[in-house]
């Protein structure tokens, strides 16, 4: 399967990067070009949901960053946006 196929049965962007060994914005531009709508990006959170978020990543330490951004709903590049930007 291509990317595009790959993408509408489920598969998780970054494993379609791993898988055909390219970059994550390569696997981005090819979904966009084909007028994919992307799930889960640029998913905004509130003031409070982001102090929340980096309140528990701070005192919570078994729980991993990963952990955070997969609750609420977020990548975890865009976990860390919100984690630089708070500091």
């Amino acid at each position: 399967m291509g990317i595009i196929e790959d993408y509408q049965a489920g598969m998780k962007i970054y494993d379609i990067a791993k898988k055909n060994d390219v970059s994550l914005p390569t696997i981005y531009r090819t979904l966009r070009k084909n007028n994919m709508k992307l799930k889960g990006v640029n998913k905004k959170l509130t003031k409070e949901q982001i102090k929340e978020m980096i309140k528990k990543y701070k005192e919570q330490k078994k729980v991993t960053y990963k952990a955070i951004a997969k609750e609420y709903g977020i990548s975890v590049h865009t976990f860390w946006y919100y984690y630089k930007g708070a500091k």
